[in-house]
């Protein structure tokens, strides 16, 4: 605080004027008695007087850049505090398949699946993530095993790279 923080005035008279001063990375928020301005000049004072100047720490806005991804929230985290890491951001593109779409004309076991299901299929043929069980059988109605999962799995997040 800046000027004579304790003062003698005759009554109805006038004291001095004080500031509040906060330290660094702190701001004035009021005195006790509901004064919002941080140098006060008391005047016409007619009994004791006793207040407390009040401060509180500075906070400050944190922004993530999700790179496209999911939303992230700011947060507020006062000086020298820690902002809450989010989640991975996930980002959900259309995955670019440039070029003539994949033929499925080898396959002998796959004309009877419907149009949606082919174009999805022409398209994890595309771009390699998924295959036949053989050359010239697809096996749409197959049992899958726990290995050619993992290789889908694999696959898929090579292609999204988030794996090498």
């Amino acid at each position: 605080m800046s000027g004579n923080t304790s003062q003698t005035v005759n009554q109805g008279t006038s004291g001095t004027t004080v500031t509040a001063v906060p330290n660094a990375n702190y701001h004035f928020t009021g005195w006790s008695d509901g004064v919002t301005t941080a140098s006060r000049t008391d005047t016409n004072v007619t009994a004791d007087l006793n207040v407390t100047e009040n401060f509180a720490i500075n906070s400050y806005t944190v922004s993530f850049d999700s790179d496209g991804g999911s939303a992230v929230s700011d947060q507020l985290a006062n000086y020298n505090g820690t902002a809450v890491k989010p989640a991975a951001a996930v980002r959900l593109e259309q995955p670019t398949a440039a070029g003539a779409a994949a033929s499925l004309d080898g396959y002998q076991d796959i004309g009877n699946m419907s149009a949606s299901d082919l174009e999805n299929i022409r398209l994890l043929v595309k771009l390699r993530i998924m295959t036949g069980t053989s050359d010239h059988v697809f096996s749409p109605d197959g049992v899958t095993t726990r290995a050619q999962a993992a290789t889908v799995f694999v696959r898929m997040l090579r292609q999204l790279e988030l794996i090498d």
